[in-house]
């Protein structure tokens, strides 16, 4: 869009010039400041922040890697566990364990 320019704004825009104060201890501080920013470490906060993406990478690996040495921790006990409980089971319903007790009970039973 075309808009003609406005003569007394243009001109005034043309003839205004800015002239700052000259501050002649300016280029000494920044200096100064750009030292001390090179010189002081980052606080954590900042590294964590700056490094995000890295340390939840490794978060991640961490928690998966618990998980799945949990879950196989957990089978390995369970399996374990059921072992015994079968054993328990089929001792106590075995017939051959069953009649070897019965003829100890009745042997002791006679004395």
């Amino acid at each position: 869009m075309n808009v003609p320019p406005n003569e007394p704004l243009s001109s005034t825009l043309r003839t205004w010039r800015v002239t700052p104060p000259s501050d002649p201890g300016f280029r000494g501080a920044t200096w100064a400041r750009i030292e001390a920013a090179q010189t002081t470490p980052p606080a954590w906060s900042v590294y964590l922040r700056n490094h995000a993406g890295a340390w939840s990478l490794a978060l991640a690996g961490s928690l998966a890697v618990a998980g799945f040495t949990g879950r196989t921790l957990g089978r390995e006990h369970t399996a374990a566990e059921r072992d015994a409980i079968l054993n328990t089971y089929v001792a106590a319903i075995d017939a051959r364990a069953m009649s070897a007790n019965d003829a100890d009970a009745a042997a002791h039973s006679e004395h």
